[in-house]
C-alpha cells in the first residue's frame, strides 16, 4: 500500500505526541521539556506588512523547527507497527480498523485521493473484494517512490536506468565551470585512500608501513608493484588507487609536498572549461529553485517538448501556448508571442530596450553598478523561471496567466531577495533607481 497523510504536521494531536514519548520510555523531565516547546506556539496574521490578531495553537508541529521531524518520525512508529499484514481479505479488514484507530488517536487522517494498493498473484475475485473494502485505487508495477522504481520482480535495464538531465560528473564540477559544486564522494574517498600510497612511497616511520614493505612490497618499487591474487581485499583496493594516481597526476611532484586530501581530490577531478553564465545562474538575488531552473536553461537541458519528442513520448512538439512552432528553449524566450509580451513588460519596467537582442546581449549589457547588474540579471532569471512555470501550467492545468501577472511575480521575487540579501547601506548608490522601480520602500 502507498499511503498519504493529509496535512500531517498541522493536524497531529499534542496529547498523542506526549503519549508516544512516554510509551517509548523517554525520561519524564525530557518529555516535559519537549512538550513545553511543542505546546507554546502562537500565530498572528500579516496583512499588507502589518500584523493583526493573536491565535493560540492547539495542535500540530511547527514546520521549520528542527525538533518537528524527529517527533513526527516517532509518532509514525506507532503507525508503522500496525501496517504489517498478509495479503488476504481478513488481514485487510484488520488493517482498516487499525488505521481508523490510529486516526482517532493521533488526529492524522488518510488522504483517500492519494491512496494506492498494489497486489500480485491474487485471484481477480479477491482483488475486487479488497478494493471494495478499502476504497483504494489499484496501482500497477513498477511504480516510482522517492526516486526509486518499486517492483515485485527484477527490473530490466530499460526500466531501471533513466538518463538524468545532467550527468553526475558535470554536477560535481565547480560552479565557475558549469557544475553545482557538489563533492564527488567516490573521488573524495579515492583521495582519502591515497594517503596510504603517500605514506608507503615516502616510507613513513610507522609500524604499518614497515609491515606492508616487509610482507607485500619487499624490494619492488611501489609504483610498479602489483598485488597477488591471495592479497586481502583492502590491500588490493589501495593498490588500485595507486594505479589511478599514476594515470592522472605527476606522482613524483605529489610526493615532494605534504599530503593534502583537497589537493589530491582536485587532481583527480576532470578539468572543465570556465563558463560565461556562472554569475547569471548563481545570482544571490534569486531563490534556489530559480537557480536550478536557470542552470538547466543555461545547459540547454530543460525538458521542453522538443527534447521529449526524441523519446517518442509525444506525438507533436508544438508550443502549448501559441501552437505555432516547436517548443524549444529558443522559442521559450524569444519565439512565443506570450513570452515576447512578458519580456517587453519587464524591459519597460527596468528601462531597457530588449525588443530584438539575444540573451547573451542581455548578460553583457553595460551596467553602471554591480548591484544594478545583479538586479537586472535576477529579473531575467526570474522571468525565465516564471515563463517556464506558465508553460507547465498551460500543459498540465490548461491555465495561462496574463503577462501582467508574470511581471508581478518577477517583481515580487526580486524585491523579496533584494531585501533579504542586501543591507540598507549597500543600496544607497542605486537607491533612486530601485525606488523608481518599486524594489525599495522609501
Amino acid at each position: 500500500m502507498k499511503i498519504d497523510l493529509k496535512k500531517a504536521y498541522d493536524s497531529i494531536e499534542w496529547i498523542f505526541v506526549e503519549d508516544m514519548l512516554i510509551a517509548l520510555k523517554f525520561p519524564t523531565q525530557m518529555v516535559n521539556w519537549i512538550m513545553q516547546c511543542v505546546t507554546t506556539p502562537s500565530y498572528t496574521l500579516s496583512l499588507n506588512g502589518s500584523q493583526f490578531g493573536y491565535v493560540k495553537g492547539r495542535r500540530g508541529l511547527r514546520q521549520g523547527d528542527p525538533l518537528s521531524p524527529l517527533l513526527f518520525t516517532l509518532c509514525l512508529e506507532y503507525f508503522t507497527r500496525i501496517l504489517a499484514m498478509k495479503g488476504d481479505v481478513s488481514s485487510v479488514k484488520i488493517l482498516m480498523r487499525a488505521m481508523l484507530t490510529f486516526s482517532l488517536a493521533s488526529g492524522l487522517t488518510i488522504n483517500s485521493s492519494k491512496l494506492d494498493v498494489y497486489m500480485n498473484g491474487l485471484p481477480d475475485s479477491e482483488v475486487a473484494h479488497i478494493l471494495n473494502i478499502t476504497g483504494f485505487k489499484q496501482g500497477s508495477f513498477p511504480f516510482h517512490y522517492l526516486g526509486v522504481d518499486i517492483s515485485y520482480k527484477r527490473l530490466s535495464d530499460d526500466e531501471y536506468h533513466r538518463a538524468p538531465a545532467v550527468s553526475w560528473e558535470s554536477c560535481c564540477q565547480d560552479k565557475t565551470k558549469g557544475g553545482l559544486g557538489v563533492a564527488n564522494c567516490y573521488l573524495w574517498n579515492v583521495a582519502s585512500i591515497a594517503k596510504n600510497s603517500w605514506w608507503i612511497a615516502n616510507k613513513k616511520d610507522s609500524l604499518w608501513v614497515c609491515w606492508v614493505h616487509h610482507i607485500y612490497i619487499k624490494q619492488t618499487d611501489w609504483w610498479n608493484y602489483s598485488p597477488t591474487i591471495n592479497s586481502s581485499w583492502v590491500w588490493r583496493q589501495i593498490s588500485k588507487v595507486k594505479n589511478k594516481l599514476k594515470l592522472v597526476m605527476n606522482v613524483q611532484h605529489w610526493l615532494q609536498k605534504p599530503f593534502s586530501s583537497q589537493i589530491t581530490y582536485e587532481c583527480l577531478m576532470t578539468t572543465g572549461e570556465q563558463v560565461t553564465w556562472g554569475p547569471f545562474v548563481w545570482n544571490r538575488l534569486c531563490s534556489p529553485k530559480v537557480n536550478f531552473i536557470i542552470c538547466l536553461f543555461a545547459k540547454n537541458r530543460l525538458l521542453t517538448k522538443q527534447r521529449v519528442l526524441r523519446f517518442g513520448v509525444l506525438s507533436d512538439g508544438l508550443c502549448c501556448i501559441c501552437a505555432a512552432a516547436q517548443k524549444s528553449q529558443e522559442h521559450l524566450l524569444f519565439g512565443c508571442h506570450f513570452n515576447m509580451q512578458c519580456l517587453q513588460l519587464v524591459s519597460q519596467w527596468l528601462g531597457m530596450n530588449w525588443s530584438s537582442i539575444s540573451l547573451d546581449d542581455m548578460l553583457h549589457w553595460k551596467y553602471r553598478s554591480l548591484l544594478k547588474k545583479q538586479v537586472v540579471m535576477a529579473c531575467i532569471a526570474s522571468l525565465i523561471y516564471s515563463m517556464w512555470a506558465c508553460r507547465n501550467s498551460a500543459k498540465h492545468d490548461g491555465c495561462i496567466p496574463r503577462p501582467a501577472k508574470v511581471l508581478q511575480q518577477v517583481q515580487s521575487m526580486v524585491k523579496f531577495w533584494l531585501q533579504v540579501i542586501h543591507s540598507e547601506g549597500n543600496l544607497l548608490k542605486s537607491r533612486p533607481w530601485l525606488v523608481a522601480r518599486n524594489l525599495l520602500i522609501v
